[in-house]
């Protein structure tokens, strides 16, 4: 069966359609939020045009010249254009990325120079997760799922073929059944394990299979049909990219329809409307530099939000930002690409395969100097320390499921000849505190003693989904607080943002602990909220100071206030129902009457996106301290 290989604009257009919709999510998420379906038209459109590359050149070659062929022209399309991206992002990463960013990112571009990015990803991250969104080359997983293909594809296809005495339609047969099975395959795999659906090369290779059986299919030659198929494939990947939510869930099934109309889009037709518009000139000329916008948008986007407290570029920022994804994908596809087409497929892929090992080697570098830390000013070193400013007592002293001892052995802060007159009872919240406070206690001859759980609040009957012997814990904890009269104060401490999903059982429980303390005559100190951020602290600020001699991070008062008004209100309600209760703001080493800054004085104040680091809580702590042992607050008040 021979086939012509000419050229397919409508292809190019389509190419364009899909590369434009993942630009589209990556910038506006919420006014395309299937956008990232366009790697599935990538796919599919990848699968046909490898097949038909492959069977006409069978016809005309051996099986030994077709596969050195195919992988030089595959290593020639692909590695220059790829190792100039890999190159210029680790070359940015100098200038805008923490030691730790720095080798994280030098991991991923060995992976990806090799064709092994998305397996470096599944191993490390999530695709929809808030970390992943700040790696620059995890776009580079798409890539990695193709070579992949590569690697099997030619030798099974040839093999069918001679088996078959190149019979298509057997071979047709036997691809429809792969994409039944790898359909079903993947189906599986998105309820089990999501991430393995999403960046595993067996739970794609579906996609690639539908195009290639789309390869193997005789022409549309009907009119009607050919008018009709256009339209539906259409209809198909708009629904997709307008209604397909960009999550998790985004695998398997729910991929089938943009899949689907990407395979009518494709298959040879008779002339249609649909045809003729994937070919105007626009979306011809955006498909031909589609692998180049491919390959910048992302690293462009992402080093952009690192140096912008990772927030998204609003809507002029970012038509210039997609405006510099153009000029550099123009300059690529026509001084780096199109150069290499032209050399022989032997040279280039000796040169390509050199710089791909040339920049594996480049990126063992950076690991192996630890990130080059002296490339950091003196506030952003400072700054980005912050991420291990935390209790250095969390893996002997802070409980999880795993770690759980007696109460009566829990870990005492202070004098440790002195008895316990204080106990920190909460979940991680109240982790650096306690450690704070201790160093206090030591120089005053006062101990406490630490009981702290992991995302387990003082509530009681509460169940953590997170710690099963949260319950447990609690009900224990609040008969020895109860019990013990060496223990005269409780602090407690929550982190209230996390359980709003338990919001009504979180809160009934807290106030059964407090009221039961309160009842037994101890002195109960709550700690209230404090600002959070949904990104690290300390990496971000880091980030900012390396371009920015006076990093500021802040966050409105009035927004602050806002966010936590209906916890405030119920602590308050609790300070007047309950005598001995005392309402504790750690906000105020924070917050002025405008603002509240998450840096003070070059230090970050969280140690992650929550947690107080040690600066910040040794703040806190000499302001508590003050309530906590009123008799010697001169002393106290020397205290650093």
């Amino acid at each position: 069966m021979t086939r012509s290989f000419d050229y397919r604009p409508d292809i190019d257009g389509l190419r364009a359609v899909a590369v434009l919709s993942v630009i589209a999510f990556h910038y506006w998420r919420t006014v395309l939020p299937g956008g990232f379906a366009g790697v599935d038209i990538f796919f599919v459109i990848s699968g046909y045009l490898i097949t038909r590359q492959l069977v006409t050149d069978n016809e005309s070659t051996g099986f030994a010249s077709n596969i050195v062929n195919f992988y030089g022209r595959r290593i020639r399309r692909i590695f220059p254009a790829l190792i100039l991206v890999l190159t210029a992002t680790l070359i940015a990463g100098w200038f805008f990325l923490v030691p730790s960013d720095y080798i994280s990112l030098s991991a991923s571009a060995r992976y990806s120079a090799v064709g092994a990015g998305n397996l470096y990803f599944y191993w490390n991250t999530g695709y929809f997760d808030r970390a992943a969104e700040l790696l620059p080359l995890l776009h580079t997983w798409s890539l990695g799922v193709e070579e992949q293909y590569y690697l099997f594809w030619p030798a099974l296809l040839f093999a069918l073929l001679h088996l078959t005495g190149r019979r298509m339609h057997i071979v047709a047969s036997f691809l429809a059944f792969a994409v039944v099975a790898g359909l079903a395959l993947t189906a599986h795999m998105a309820t089990r394990d999501p991430k393995a659906a999403f960046f595993l090369p067996h739970a794609r290779a579906w996609e690639l299979a539908v195009g290639a059986l789309v390869a193997l299919l005789p022409p549309i030659s009907n009119h009607t049909a050919s008018e009709a198929f256009g339209i539906i494939g259409m209809i198909l990947i708009a629904a997709t990219l307008f209604l397909l939510p960009g999550n998790d869930a985004a695998t398997g099934l729910s991929l089938a329809p943009s899949v689907i109309g990407a395979a009518l889009l494709v298959w040879p037709r008779a002339t249609s409307r649909t045809g003729a518009f994937l070919a105007l000139p626009p979306l011809r000329r955006i498909g031909l530099i589609s692998y180049s916008l491919y390959l910048w948008h992302w690293p462009i986007l992402v080093f952009y939000r690192l140096a912008n407290a990772e927030e998204f570029p609003a809507f002029n920022t970012a038509m210039a930002l997609i405006g510099l994804t153009f000029a550099l994908s123009i300059l690529s596809y026509r001084f780096v690409e199109q150069p290499m087409r032209r050399l022989s497929v032997r040279r280039t892929a000796t040169l390509s395969i050199a710089a791909a090992l040339a920049t594996v080697g480049v990126a063992f570098v950076i690991k192996q100097a630890a990130g080059f830390p002296f490339r950091l000013p003196p506030t952003a070193a400072v700054l980005a320390n912050g991420a291990t400013d935390y209790s250095q007592h969390r893996p002997n002293c802070h409980r999880t499921d795993k770690f759980n001892p007696p109460l009566s052995e829990s870990c005492k802060y202070g004098d440790q000849s002195a008895t316990p007159s204080v106990a920190a009872w909460g979940d991680s919240h109240a982790v650096e505190i306690a450690d704070a406070l201790g160093e206090i206690a030591a120089r005053r001859g006062l101990a406490l003693t630490n009981m702290t759980y992991t995302s387990c609040p003082p509530a009681q009957s509460f169940h953590s989904p997170l710690q099963v012997g949260c319950e447990a814990f609690n009900r224990k904890a609040l008969d020895y607080l109860v019990s013990n009269t060496s223990v005269t104060t409780v602090i407690m401490a929550a982190n209230y943002d996390l359980y709003s999903e338990n919001r009504d059982q979180f809160w009934s429980g807290f106030e059964q602990s407090v009221a039961k303390l309160s009842e037994a005559g101890k002195r109960v100190f709550i700690l209230g909220p404090h600002p959070q951020v949904d990104f690290s602290l300390p990496q971000n600020a880091a980030r900012i100071a390396m371009t920015n001699s006076d990093p500021r991070i802040d966050i409105p008062l009035n927004r602050f206030i806002h966010q936590y008004a209906e916890v405030n209100e119920i602590l308050d309600r609790w300070r007047s129902r309950y005598p001995g209760v005392t309402i504790f703001d750690p906000s105020q080493i924070l917050c002025d009457t405008v603002k509240c800054s998450l840096i003070i004085d070059g230090h970050a104040v969280l140690a992650d996106t929550d947690h107080f680091s040690m600066f910040a809580a040794r703040r806190v702590a000499k302001l508590l301290a003050k309530q906590l042992w009123p008799l010697d607050n001169e002393a106290i008040a020397g205290q650093p």
